[in-house]
């Protein structure tokens, strides 16, 4: 069974498989909260609703009536922590499943993304406490154990890391169950790198408002470059 935020596109992939369908939670696509800068994991939580405890309650409601309907033996967690908080206390099997940026590794506060700029650890402190208040706040709701920190969050049976070790953002993890790329994802022939001098430059892009600009820059580099870029 597969919660899916997109069901447009299942059919396509699983056809007559006998896998089943259901519409996943989604937050509201129309947001006027107020963003803040993005640093760590907790940041970006922010901004995409976790210090809204409403909208948050109803999400995780959702979740767990999903749960009650499937009744499941285990639960594969790609890329979804409202989901993660809507298991907390659960009987079944856990296993969280993504890429390093995904599951964030096991650290309070998380580590700061930005490596070019400094930032004070007792701001990251900070800033994670008032997110993790408002996940509690949500906890106690349905009389769910609470998290000391985000991290809590992504701890499960199992976790892994569908990436390599080199690629992962986080070079503060350690001991992460690193499983590689799998190969089934690889379509279309081996790329060649352009001839020319310089440094070899790997461009993994999707349509957003920077990408013209962000193509433009790379043009004038003049280096050898390859771009990967969905629906562009």
């Amino acid at each position: 069974v597969l919660a899916l935020k997109d069901l447009s596109s299942a059919h396509l992939v699983f056809g007559e498989s006998g896998v089943q369908y259901l519409q996943a939670p989604v937050r509201p696509i129309r947001d006027t909260r107020e963003r803040v800068k993005t640093y760590t994991f907790a940041h970006l939580l922010h901004n995409i609703g976790y210090s809204d405890t409403s909208m948050m309650c109803g999400l995780v409601k959702a979740w767990r009536t999903l749960y009650d309907v499937v009744s499941p033996d285990l639960a594969i967690f790609d890329y979804s922590p409202t989901a993660l908080i809507a298991s907390r206390d659960s009987s079944f099997i856990r296993v969280v499943y993504g890429q390093g940026f995904q599951i964030p590794p096991d650290s309070y506060p998380l580590p700061n993304l930005r490596l070019s700029e400094a930032v004070d650890l007792e701001r990251l402190r900070q800033d994670e406490d008032r997110i993790v208040m408002a996940i509690n706040a949500v906890l106690r709701t349905f009389a769910l154990s609470p998290v000391a920190c985000i991290a809590d969050l992504f701890r499960a049976e199992s976790s892994l890391l569908v990436t390599f070790q080199e690629l992962d953002p986080y070079v503060e993890r350690s001991g992460g169950d690193y499983r590689g790329i799998p190969s089934g994802r690889l379509r279309g022939d081996s790329p060649e790198w352009p001839s020319g001098e310089g440094k070899r430059i790997f461009a993994y892009l999707k349509p957003c408002k920077a990408l013209p600009g962000l193509l433009n820059e790379l043009r004038k580099l003049a280096q050898p470059t390859i771009v990967v870029g969905s629906d562009i």
